[in-house]
């Protein structure tokens, strides 16, 4: 399971992008060499001290090596200064690089998390809407965002840093084996040894606080959601010291939570540091009872300069892998995620900036006829059926109201219409291709108004443009959008105009002031096809009639699908579709329908249409 989650990681980067973390890994791993050589010239430093010392000449290996580098002549104290800064250029030098290739490793991988996010929100809202509503949203936000840069900058951030660390002491302990193969097995027995059980003690710990930080981050964000959204339902019960104290105990759950992870690591350092310590003095009481003092304290010496380099590393694994465990635990929701939408980068192109598009809004081939035929739909584990054999078609121009009683299809029908979610069998066509090519082909052709449209924190002329880029906006549109959504008279009556900034979910707006905002909205595209659902529920009697006044204007150059429960505002439709339990009951003019229809007629009349 381990592994398979490393490499489902690993996938979620482009091939080129995994051969490139390759090449800087293994040239940071190559850097080893450098502490190979300055631990080597620090043992030769500690052997040249005590010849100094005893006033002996190098003999041997150390004869040969001094020889070598044009040192021989030098005295011994020339030789330990030269030495000495030699391997501290060496060790030093390799820090540095080290801290380089570290950085490079974390801003590419940072970078790559940033793209990854951006490429499964696409991937995630190219699918049907009832797969999207499926997953909890505190669940899909952290998946998208957290998730990912846990995988990483967690996950691939700590198996790189894992990696070069093993390279290191894979190097040092084969100079070590050369030098003196039994101070090599001993350190190596040593260092694996503690790292081993710290892992086995650890691991299994991190992996739990890991699934656990992210259970808690989830509930405790929902928890918070839910008050946010249902304030004044839960004002009215209440109920707010309920939630008060339920996202405290989550809240205090997830600090222990994360003291508890933060806390590990410093476990592995006191003994390692404590580790070393106690060796570094075995060795020297061993070396020094079997061997002359220049090739023990030469033993020493490098045993000490080698630990120095050892310790950190073996701390870094030890830490790597209580990390790789615990970001393993937070990243599961962005890997089973990404396995639903089986999701590789590979195969996702490239994604396209479009806070730089211009766009003209301008549809010369886009024609805005709709045609439904036999289709049929039933949502995911629902045995009814919400739609069933509908069959009707639009022509360009043309005003369609679809009516009916909740339940009926309506919006179903609109989300159908708009690629949204596709029908179980049947065919929609929109300018002849699939709702979704419409809307690829002619992006701004089709334009959308819900019952309740979003409204984000900014200012009145963001959310009316909302999806575009502010350095595109048209002054233009805006007040052709205003005018249609009879939004003129608000702006003139307000001190910032259109830079008046409302709150999120429409705070300081009313329910009918944000239905207009989201008709002025749909049309800034100057949209060819318009569909309103609910639109003007919100709407008080008088400003409905003018808003509907100004559809009417629309009818011939703007085809207008409304979906409403009021029958006034689609009294002037060119066609209605009646629609009951999912099917279509009948489909005419208004006066038709009144004919045919013996419920229609009565809304009608208690309406006094």
């Amino acid at each position: 399971m381990f592994p398979f989650k490393i490499r489902q990681s690993l996938l979620l980067l482009e091939k080129r992008d995994r051969r490139r973390l390759v090449v800087i890994v293994l040239a940071q791993a190559f850097l080893s060499f450098l502490d190979l050589i300055g631990i080597a010239l620090i043992g030769a430093i500690g052997a040249l001290t005590i010849n100094g010392v005893q006033s002996k000449s190098s003999t041997g290996l150390l004869a040969e090596f001094t020889n070598f580098v044009g040192i021989a002549n030098l005295t011994y104290q020339g030789q330990v200064v030269i030495l000495g800064l030699v391997s501290s250029v060496v060790l030093i030098g390799k820090t540095l690089l080290s801290i380089y290739f570290t950085r490079r490793i974390l801003r590419f991988l940072s970078n790559k998390g940033a793209l990854i996010s951006t490429k499964l929100v696409k991937s995630l809202f190219s699918q049907p809407i009832t797969y999207v509503q499926k997953q909890s949203s505190q669940e899909t936000l952290f998946a998208l965002t957290q998730g990912v840069m846990n995988i990483t900058l967690g996950v691939l951030g700590s198996l790189a840093t894992l990696f070069t660390d093993f390279a290191l002491l894979l190097v040092l302990c084969l100079g070590l084996f050369i030098v003196d193969p039994l101070v090599a097995l001993s350190t190596i027995a040593l260092f694996s040894g503690i790292g081993l059980l710290l892992y086995r003690v650890l691991h299994q710990r991190a992996l739990e606080l890991g699934i656990l930080q992210t259970e808690l981050h989830i509930s405790s964000n929902q928890k918070i959601f839910e008050l946010v959204k249902g304030y004044r339902e839960i004002l009215v019960k209440d109920r707010v010291n309920f939630y008060g104290n339920e996202i405290s105990k989550l809240r205090f759950s997830l600090s222990e939570t994360l003291a508890d992870s933060s806390f590990l690591p410093y476990i592995g350092k006191y003994v390692i540091e404590t580790s070393v310590l106690i060796g570094g003095l075995t060795i020297g009481a061993v070396q020094f009872a079997i061997s002359d003092a220049v090739s023990a304290v030469s033993t020493l010496s490098i045993f000490l300069a080698a630990g120095m380099r050892i310790a950190p590393a073996v701390l870094r694994m030890q830490q790597g892998a209580i990390s790789l465990k615990s970001y393993i635990g937070t990243a599961d929701r962005t890997l089973e995620l990404a396995e639903q939408l089986q999701f590789t980068s590979d195969e996702t192109a490239a994604v396209r900036n479009l806070s730089e598009d211009s766009p003209k809004f301008e549809y010369p081939d886009f024609k805005s006829n709709i045609k439904f035929q036999d289709v049929n739909f039933s949502y995911p584990n629902s045995n009814r059926i919400a739609i069933a054999d509908l069959s009707f078609e639009v022509k360009e121009g043309e005003f369609i109201a679809i009516v009916g009683d909740s339940g009926a299809g309506k919006s179903t029908i609109a989300d159908l219409m708009l690629g949204i979610i596709s029908p179980d069998s049947g065919e929609i066509k929109v300018s002849g291709v699939s709702p979704d090519a419409a809307i690829k082909s002619w992006p701004g052709a089709i334009a959308y108004v819900p019952q309740d449209p979003l409204v984000i924190e900014g200012s009145l002329r963001e959310n009316i443009t909302l999806g575009y880029g502010q350095n595109s906006i048209s002054v233009e549109r805006v007040e052709r959008a205003l005018k249609v959504s009879k939004l003129e008279t608000l702006i003139e009556s307000l001190d910032n105009g259109l830079d008046t900034l409302v709150g999120e979910s429409g705070w300081g707006i009313s329910g009918g002031q944000k239905q207009r905002l989201g008709i002025a909205r749909a049309m800034y595209s100057n949209p060819k096809l318009l569909v309103l659902d609910e639109a003007t529920s919100a709407l008080d009697a008088t400003t409905e009639s003018d808003i509907s006044a100004s559809i009417n204007t629309l009818k011939g150059r703007v085809t207008i699908v409304m979906i409403a429960h009021r029958l006034s505002i689609v009294r002037d439709a060119n066609k209605i579709v009646y629609m009951e339990n999912g099917k279509m009951i009948g489909v005419g003019s208004f006066e038709e329908l009144r004919l045919r229809i013996d419920k229609f007629d009565k809304q009608a009349r208690l309406m006094g249409l």
